[in-house]
């Protein structure tokens, strides 16, 4: 009988203690941050590597100013909540149907700890790691924000799409002197900038903080990681990009090491939660700083790319896909780090504009690749074929995988534009010049939609204008190409 009383006076004591922690943990209430404050740090566990469940693509340093996929405008993004800590907007109503691995949801909460979730708003200020049981979510940077001091976030809804944006948010409490940007995308697969068929969207500015002082962080770092990732809810299907407790550029991987936040930076990644994988596809961690590369006759540029196999145990070997007609030599050396060494020489015979692309596939079930495009300018004397009558063309014939160099020159009192047509007089492309043109326009032998074009005759025509008063504007010039597939 004792026993029973002792249980029954243990339960009660249990619910009204709950009650009054529900009570107190609410970011609305004037009492919060007192209680915030008040609060031991209990560092959460990372959960131990299971199989990853989604497929993602990195795309990095999309251009040199670092823009977020989606930019930010006042006119069409809603202020999500007012400045404060822990808080959230929700239930947010969704006009299309979002899947998270099969899970079909049409509402969310929009929570300030950069994250959005399914089943509640969360004032989790204490990052976990994933999979977990319960808390279904998509984390662009699960940390805790702050944005009472400094920042603040945005939300836009269209017909297929949500965007969300942290705009240069500080971290608890009242962190100011380090701010983070970075962007959320979700969609029911149609939305054409994240990718046909991808229905999440990571993309960040400038990252500089990783957590707050009552999540054990020291000025904005230390402590328990911020976590990049999305989690289902069922232990079990998740995507985790990494967690994240201190500057520097250095990431090993969603697993092993916590990662430096500045590799953050200028990132993109592209999801498909519309489905269930048992495979996470190779991540690129070194690529080159710009996404095209320029070289005179005689110079020499040399990078070593670096991709990760986000499982322990996979190998992951690369191919290398090229325009250049000689000067490109590279070693691929597979492995669960793979990297590829790659040396081009400038020559006269590889002058013009090429595309170097770099294929990476690892060894899991099902097969998974990730892909990196850039592009090689070689300019100087004899970089093509001495330009005719002002138009050239070279290789003629050509592949559509190596494209074709247009030559262009132009005199000081002249302006042109090219275009470029099939055989029936179907427009394709056009580009124009002003005066004193001497450049190379490389042609992917695909249309205005990106479509790749089928083998046959083309017509590359250059029309001429003069500047001056002369009405006696030279003939166009019109030549033929071969593409060979």
């Amino acid at each position: 009988m004792r026993k029973i009383v002792f249980f029954s006076l243990f339960a009660a004591l249990f619910i009204v203690g709950t009650t009054q922690l529900e009570a107190a943990a609410d970011p609305f209430s004037s009492a919060y941050d007192a209680w915030k404050q008040e609060q031991s740090y209990f560092p959460d566990p990372n959960p131990g590597a299971s199989h990853p469940s989604s497929t993602f693509l990195t795309i990095q340093n999309r251009d040199g100013e670092c823009p977020l996929l989606i930019p930010f405008d006042t006119e069409s993004f809603t202020l999500a909540m007012d400045p404060n800590d822990d808080g959230w907007l929700g239930l947010v109503d969704l006009p299309f149907t979002f899947s998270l691995y099969g899970q079909p949801y049409t509402q969310c909460w929009i929570n300030n700890n950069g994250n959005i979730t399914f089943d509640g708003g969360y004032y989790n200020y204490t990052p976990w790691g994933f999979p977990i049981s319960g808390n279904p979510m998509v984390a662009p940077f699960f940390a805790d924000v702050d944005t009472r001091g400094a920042g603040s976030v945005w939300y836009r809804i269209e017909s297929n799409n949500m965007v969300v944006i942290w705009d240069h948010v500080g971290y608890y409490s009242y962190g100011i002197d380090k701010l983070n940007t970075f962007e959320l995308v979700i969609s029911d697969g149609s939305y054409s900038p994240i990718g046909v068929g991808n229905n999440v969207a990571f993309s960040y500015a400038d990252m500089s903080w990783t957590t707050g002082s009552a999540s054990g962080g020291t000025d904005g770092f230390g402590g328990s990681p911020a976590t990049v990732g999305i989690n289902k809810g069922d232990g079990d299907l998740y995507a985790q990009i990494g967690r994240f407790d201190h500057a520097g550029y250095d990431y090993d991987g969603p697993y092993n090491n916590n990662d430096g936040v500045d590799w953050l930076d200028c990132k993109l990644f592209l999801f498909n939660t519309g489905g269930e994988s048992a495979n996470v596809a190779p991540v690129f961690t070194e690529v080159p700083s710009e996404a095209v590369i320029e070289l005179d006759q005689g110079e020499t540029w040399s990078f070593t790319f670096t991709v990760i196999s986000p499982e322990e145990e996979q190998i992951t070997n690369a191919v290398v896909q090229h325009s250049l007609p000689s000067g490109i030599s590279y070693t691929v050396n597979p492995g669960n780090t793979c990297s590829i060494q790659m040396t081009i020489t400038a020559r006269v015979s590889n002058g013009g504009s090429h595309t170097v692309k770099i294929t990476a596939t690892d060894d899991g079930t099902p097969n998974l690749s990730a892909s990196y495009e850039f592009v090689v300018n070689i300019t100087g004397g004899g970089a093509i074929e001495p330009i005719s009558g002002g138009l050239s063309i070279f290789p003629n014939p050509f592949v559509g995988s190596q494209g074709a160099n247009i030559g262009v020159e132009l005199g000081a009192d002249e302006i042109g534009w090219l275009t470029i047509c099939n055989n029936r007089g179907q427009f394709l492309k056009r580009y124009y010049f002003g005066c004193n043109t001497n450049t190379v326009v490389y042609w992917d032998a695909k249309d205005l939609k990106g479509v790749p074009c089928a083998s046959g005759v083309y017509l590359c025509q250059l029309e001429k204008r003069y500047t001056n008063d002369n009405p006696n504007h030279p003939d166009p010039i019109v030549k033929r190409m071969v593409l060979l597939k």
